[in-house]
């Protein structure tokens, strides 16, 4: 299945849009950039009948070409990119304050997002978001052990090979090199570029990329029950779910 004659293919692809008259690429790309929030701010969406919070906490992140990209993907697997995670670890396994906690560097082509995401019961939101905020100053503060770098970087090299597999994992892996702007090194290079994160350029990626000043809160819940808890991280903004969200709460320029 998908199997075809590539020149053939071709001469059909080119018949069928060689008429197909392009504009100039504009520039919007170019301005498709975050600044990094100024202040702490808190975004509620209340939503009367809910049960428990959802929760959303982040700041700047970095974008897809970014030079430290492997790096921070070693760091982010061992904080909250698989179930063994610290963020995992502190908020399900030993707090039980939540079925499941991550965190994950969503990247465009120009700017990211760094975000940490997990849900609770309304009565422990508080000490979900306190106990999440601890994990995360625990990266910037506790010394950083080899043993912990190594199982992260393990873990980021055994699962690379199977993720093209497929014919669509291979053809999204084209799109994105073709958009991003990367090479087949990212393939060829892989592993060494992983194996090559050391202790030093770890504790360097911590402090440049894993922002724990400014955050940027949304809690989706009971506006009722947890509106005071939300004041307690920042200023809050808060709007119905049927709202526009965007309204009255500025996001970061784009």
């Amino acid at each position: 299945m998908g199997d075809f004659n590539v020149d053939e293919m071709k001469a059909t692809i080119t018949k069928l849009f060689s008429g197909w008259k392009g504009s100039e690429a504009g520039s919007a790309t170019a301005s498709l950039s975050f600044d990094p929030p100024a202040t702490k701010r808190v975004l509620l969406v209340n939503k009367d009948d809910a049960k428990e919070t959802t929760l959303l906490i982040g700041g700047i992140g970095v974008s897809r070409n970014n030079p430290d990209y492997l790096s921070i993907e070693v760091i982010n697997t061992f904080f909250g990119g698989r179930f063994t995670s610290w963020i995992n670890d502190e908020l399900r396994i030993k707090s039980g304050l939540t079925y499941g906690a991550r965190s994950n560097f969503t990247t465009f082509k120009t700017s990211g997002v760094f975000l940490i995401s997990t849900h609770t019961a309304n009565e422990t939101t508080e000490p979900t978001i306190d106990k999440t905020l601890e994990t995360l100053n625990r990266l910037h503060d506790q010394p950083l052990d080899e043993q912990t770098l190594t199982s992260a970087k393990n873990y980021m090299i055994g699962l690379f090979p199977p993720r093209f597999q497929t014919t669509e994992q291979l053809a999204r892996l084209l799109t994105n090199m073709f958009w991003y702007g990367y090479d087949e090194s990212y393939i060829n290079n892989f592993e060494t570029n992983v194996n090559a994160v050391t202790m030093d350029k770890a504790k360097a990626v911590i402090e440049k990329y894993f922002s724990k000043d400014n955050l940027q809160f949304v809690l989706i819940g009971k506006a009722s029950e947890i509106k005071k808890i939300a004041d307690k991280y920042g200023p809050v903004t808060e709007v119905q779910i049927k709202d526009d969200i965007g309204k009255g709460f500025e996001h970061p320029r784009l």
